[in-house]
């Protein structure tokens, strides 16, 4: 799988997407779901854009790499963002 920088930078931003999509009243199983379908939906427009063929051999790792790329994104970044947010309030 030929992975560009800018699957890597969407990959990055996409943990704020799914911030803005989760809810507070949701239970947290549902936030989760949440955020598979936006990797799942990222992963595979991503092989659909790309010049790659349509096929499980490239759908699974692109949405590999949009998951693992935005949770360590989110554990390093974002989540820590939103700490300081919070405290400051």
């Amino acid at each position: 799988m030929n992975v560009d920088n800018l699957q890597l930078l969407i990959a990055a931003v996409l943990p704020v997407v799914i911030r803005l999509l989760k809810n507070v009243n949701y239970p947290d199983s549902f936030n989760a779901v949440i955020a598979l379908v936006v990797y799942v939906i990222a992963g595979t427009l991503a092989v659909v854009t790309s010049s790659q063929p349509f096929d499980l051999n490239n759908v699974i790792p692109s949405i590999t790499l949009f998951t693992t790329v935005g949770t360590v994104a989110y554990q390093l970044f974002w989540k820590n963002l939103e700490n300081d947010t919070d405290q400051a309030n």
